[in-house]
C-alpha cells in the first residue's frame, strides 16, 4: 500500500474580511425583515474561523430562517454581523505572529517513537507522532506534515513575506497569514520546489510520497466524488475517509 502526504501547494495571501454588506428591509405579513447577504456572512465567518484554527459548523449559525425562505430576521442579522466583527477582532489581535522559537526543527525524543507497522497505526517522522489512515487503497497520513527539515535532517528556509513566497526559486516553507494558532490547525505551507524536492531525502518520511493529482482523484472517486465525505467534521463536512481534511487557504 503506497504511503501518501496530502500536501496543499498553495499561494498564501492576507485574509481579508470586509465588513458591510447590501441590506434593506421588507415586510411579509406582520413581521419585518431585514435582507442581508447570508452567504457572504457565512463565508466570511468560514474563513475567519479557519484563521483562528477554530472548528466552522454551517449549521450552528443558521438559527431563525424566514418561513419564506428569502431572508433572515434582523436579529439573525445582527447576530452574524457581530459574530464576523467579534472574530476580525481576534484575528487582529494574534497577527503579531510567532518567533523563530515556535517553528525551530523538533529535537529527536520529544515524543516517544511509535512502530508504524501498517497502516492505522501512528507514524513517527522527526520527533512528531501522525496519526495514518487507509482510504482509496492507498495509506494518508490524516494530519498535515509540520517539518522544517528534509527527511535527511537538513534545515528547509522559511519564506515568510507574500512577495518573496511569490519570487522563491527555492524549496521552502511558511506559515499562513503569519498566524501562529492557523499553522496548529492547518499545518504549514510548502512551495512546489519543497514538495517535489529530491535531494535530502525530500520532505516526506522515508517510503512515503506527497499525494499526485490521480492519487486525489481516485480518492475523491471512492466516495463519489462527494466532498462532504473528504471534509473534516470540524470543517462541515462528514469526515468519512477519516482524513481529517481541512482546506488550506488562497
Amino acid at each position: 500500500m503506497q504511503k501518501l502526504v496530502p500536501i496543499f501547494l498553495l499561494f498564501a495571501a492576507l485574509l481579508t474580511s470586509q465588513l458591510g454588506w447590501a441590506q434593506r428591509t421588507e415586510s411579509v405579513g406582520n413581521k419585518v425583515f431585514q435582507q442581508c447577504d447570508q452567504h457572504h456572512l457565512l463565508t466570511q465567518i468560514k474563513d475567519l474561523k479557519f484563521a483562528l484554527g477554530e472548528p466552522f459548523v454551517r449549521d450552528a449559525y443558521l438559527n431563525r430562517q424566514a418561513a419564506s425562505q428569502r431572508s433572515y430576521d434582523a436579529m439573525q442579522c445582527a447576530e452574524l454581523e457581530s459574530e464576523v466583527r467579534a472574530l476580525v477582532a481576534r484575528v487582529v489581535e494574534g497577527e503579531e505572529g510567532y518567533t523563530d522559537v515556535d517553528f525551530a526543527p523538533v529535537e529527536a525524543g520529544s515524543e516517544p517513537v511509535v512502530a508504524f507497522r501498517e497502516c492505522g497505526d501512528a507514524m513517527h517522522h522527526q520527533g512528531i507522532n501522525y496519526n495514518t489512515v487507509a482510504a482509496a487503497g492507498r495509506c494518508w497520513m490524516s494530519e498535515p506534515l509540520r517539518t522544517v527539515q528534509y527527511a535527511d535532517g537538513t534545515p528547509l528556509p522559511e519564506i515568510r513575506s507574500n512577495t518573496a513566497w511569490a519570487r522563491s526559486e527555492t524549496a521552502g516553507w511558511s506559515v499562513y497569514d503569519s498566524l501562529h494558532h492557523h499553522a496548529d490547525m492547518a499545518g504549514l505551507l510548502y512551495n512546489g520546489f519543497a514538495a517535489l524536492a529530491e535531494e535530502h531525502g525530500g520532505v516526506c518520511p522515508l517510503n512515503w510520497h506527497v499525494a499526485q493529482e490521480a492519487e486525489w482523484s481516485a480518492l475523491a472517486a471512492a466516495f463519489g466524488n462527494r466532498m462532504p465525505a473528504l471534509k473534516s467534521a470540524d470543517w462541515d463536512g462528514t469526515n468519512a475517509s477519516g482524513l481529517s481534511l481541512l482546506p488550506g487557504g488562497f
